[in-house]
Order: structure tokens, then C-alpha cells, then sequence
């Protein structure tokens, strides 16, 4: 969830993950999604299986990255 609450561990937030995103493609403008999950996965953890979908669908929302279906990859727009 975006929303943060009581418990909610910031680390795996929808807000933090997006960020690890964004920092991933402000170095390779272009990188294949399963790269971008594991190379956040390695610095947040294994507790991002869900809200990483959502941290997706959250950029692609502001007009931050887009998706290529062909190449299964994120690309960095708006810089």
C-alpha cells in the first residue's frame, strides 16, 4: 500500500521500492524488468514480491517510466 500505517515496514514501502526504481534507470535508461526486480530485490529484500507490481504501476501512473512489451522492459521518461 502507498498509505503508510502502525506497522508498516518502510523498507518494502510502495514509495521506497519506486525509488530504488528510478534510481536503477537514472543510471541504465533502459533495463529489463526481471534485472530491475532483482537488482532492488538485492538491496531492499525478499519482502517485495507484491509491492513491487505496485511501485511499478505507480511510476508508469506520474508519467515516470514506460514499459516495453517486446524487449519485457522499463524505460525512464521525463528526466
Amino acid at each position: 500500500m502507498i498509505e503508510p500505517y502502525k506497522y508498516m515496514q518502510l523498507d518494502v514501502s510502495v514509495i521506497n521500492i519506486a525509488y530504488e526504481i528510478l534510481n536503477i534507470l537514472l543510471n541504465k535508461n533502459n533495463e529489463q524488468f526481471n534485472v530491475i526486480y532483482s537488482l532492488v530485490k538485492e538491496k531492499v529484500g525478499s519482502d517485495i514480491k507484491i509491492n513491487f507490481d505496485l511501485a511499478v504501476s505507480f511510476l508508469y501512473l506520474l508519467g515516470k517510466i514506460e514499459y516495453d512489451g517486446i524487449m519485457d522492459s522499463l524505460e525512464l521518461i521525463n528526466q
